[in-house]
C-alpha cells in the first residue's frame, strides 16, 4: 500500500511537470530509478514485485523499444526515460499496459484538444500565462496517469489471473 502512494505521487509529480512545462525533468526520473533500486535493496524485490533481471529487462525494452519514436518525433526524450523508469518499477506487463492505456488517453486528449479547442487552450495553458493551444500533447502525463491506475487497479493480464 506504502508502495502504491510513493509511486503515486511520482507519477502524479512527473504529470503535473508535463502538463505545466512540456517537459519531463530528469531529476524527476532518477529519482523513480532510484526509488527502484532502494525498495531492491531493502526488500529484494522492485516496487510491485518483480526481480532485478525482469525489471532491468524491462527498463533495457522501454529505452531500446520507444526509441525509434522519439526519433520519428512521436514522442519526446523524457516520454522514453519515463517508459524505461516504468519498466524499471513495475516490469513487462505494466510498461506495455501503460504504453496501450497512456496512449489511448493520450489520443482521447488530442481528440478533445481538436473538438473543444477552446475549453482545451483553458486547461493546457500554464497558470498565469495567456491561454494558448500547444501543439505539444502530454504524453508523459498520459503514461504517468495510466501507470497510476495500474498501480492500483493492476494490469489487465493481472486481473485475469494470468502471471508472466
Amino acid at each position: 500500500m506504502r508502495v502504491n502512494l510513493l509511486i503515486t505521487c511520482w507519477a502524479l509529480l512527473l504529470a503535473g511537470q508535463d502538463l505545466r512545462h512540456r517537459r519531463l525533468p530528469n531529476i524527476g526520473l532518477l529519482l523513480g530509478w532510484l526509488f527502484g533500486l532502494g525498495a531492491y535493496l531493502l526488500t529484494g524485490s522492485l516496487p510491485l514485485g518483480h526481480s532485478l533481471g525482469t525489471g532491468g529487462l524491462a527498463l533495457a525494452l522501454g529505452l531500446v523499444g520507444f526509441f525509434p519514436f522519439y526519433m520519428g518525433g512521436w514522442m519526446g526524450a523524457g516520454d522514453v526515460k519515463l517508459m524505461a523508469v516504468i519498466g524499471w518499477l513495475g516490469g513487462i506487463d505494466v510498461l506495455l499496459a501503460t504504453f496501450v492505456f497512456g496512449s489511448l488517453l493520450a489520443g482521447g486528449l488530442a481528440l478533445g484538444q481538436r473538438l473543444l479547442p477552446r475549453l482545451f487552450r483553458q486547461l493546457l495553458s500554464a497558470p498565469g500565462t495567456a491561454p494558448r493551444l500547444s501543439t505539444r500533447l502530454p504524453y508523459g502525463a498520459c503514461l504517468a496517469l495510466a501507470m497510476v491506475g495500474l498501480v492500483w487497479l493492476g494490469t489487465p493480464a493481472s486481473l485475469a489471473g494470468i502471471r508472466p
